[in-house]
């Protein structure tokens, strides 16, 4: 098993959830498991592979389990591809308790009347105003939060502003986030931003309980690489799995093509084993021969004796016993040649070519 960087086990542990909408449009490939439900949107092409088209005025996305975005004050990221097919106002992300969108709830991301990006924090009330962002164009939108930095938007991998250190107050409740629509919420505490719904397309939505670097924001605006130490496009852990490198023993998967010749079982690329189906754990054969596993059966590939049933490997494969036993028996045509034997070679007897 590879050993896993620092920076692996950091990503593991705080990826609070990442919709990528590359294995279903409901699937979560973070570590939770917190399962979308999709109204009105529809699989379309996203910034990588798969994304979501919000194109109804009742299309929305709804995540529910965020745990630690209902305590106050806590660190966070949020990271989305958009595209968006018309101008003005519109939510990006709701903040509820409540499926209806209502309860306590805020829109930590959206636009402006005039269609500028913005974020928000709430308690003390505060925002940071972003562009205005070109239609027909993808754009990359992250946020990040802490006590001490407070709240930093970013579009295409750049800061665009601040608040500096703030509190972020928070329900103290699991919250429900709400992507492209705040539903009955447009009550909401949402300062400058015009709630409605967003028209257009999203992608690689991700959400951390810690606040990402400028350096790893910038790396999330990039285009995917199989080598850019984070996970994503159809990676199932970082820079392995879909189409990337397959996956080492203790990482996670989808499915068992996503491992290095061991199967995917729970969603982790499994120890090998003899009863796996591969050929893999140092077998000559599948789940046979070699130092770890019992030996093989007539017919199986071997490279030493102890390899097969019958001690006797020949040409690589294992041959019954009576193939090397010094007399003509069997079904063999010569001493220890033809029939079910290895086959003869010249001037030896035979039956068939």
């Amino acid at each position: 098993m590879n050993a896993r960087s620092s920076h692996d086990i950091l990503n593991d542990a705080t990826l609070a959830s990442w919709h990528s909408f590359d294995n279903g449009i409901t699937y979560d490939s973070g570590p939770n498991k917190l399962q979308g439900t999709a109204v009105d949107v529809t699989l379309a092409p996203g910034k990588e592979d798969q994304g979501l088209n919000f194109n109804l005025s009742s299309s929305y996305y709804q995540i529910s389990g965020y745990v630690l975005l209902g305590v106050e004050s806590s660190s966070f990221s949020m990271s989305l591809w958009i595209q968006r097919t018309s101008t003005g106002e519109g939510t990006l992300v709701h903040y509820s308790t409540e499926t209806d969108g209502q309860g306590w709830c805020t829109v930590p991301i959206g636009f402006s009347s005039t269609g500028n990006i913005i974020a928000t924090a709430w308690a003390p009330d505060n925002q940071v105003t972003g562009p205005v962002l070109s239609i027909n164009t993808w754009t990359h939108i992250a946020t990040t939060y802490s006590p001490t930095n407070g709240l930093i938007l970013y579009v295409n991998g750049a800061s665009v502003g601040g608040t500096g250190a703030q509190s972020n107050g928070a329900p103290i409740e699991v919250v429900i986030l709400t992507l492209g629509n705040s539903l009955s919420g447009g009550g909401c505490n949402s300062q400058s931003i015009a709630t409605g719904t967003f028209s257009g397309y999203l992608d690689e939505f991700r959400v951390y309980s810690r606040e990402l670097s400028a350096t790893e924001v910038a790396v999330l605006s990039k285009d995917k690489t199989c080598f850019d130490g984070f996970m994503n496009g159809d990676e199932t852990d970082i820079d392995c799995g879909g189409s990337c490198l397959t996956c080492a023993v203790g990482q996670k998967c989808i499915l068992t093509k996503d491992c290095n010749n061991v199967l995917c079982t729970n969603d982790i690329c499994a120890n090998a084993t003899c009863n796996d189906g591969l050929k893999n754990n140092g077998e000559t054969d599948v789940d046979c021969g070699g130092s770890n596993c019992l030996p093989c059966g007539t017919g199986k590939a071997c490279s030493a004796g102890d390899d097969c049933d019958s001690k006797n490997c020949r040409s690589d494969t294992c041959i019954d016993k009576i193939c090397s036993d010094g007399i003509m028996d069997g079904n063999e045509t010569d001493i220890d040649c033809g029939g079910s034997c290895p086959a003869c070679a010249a001037y030896q007897m035979c039956k068939v070519d």
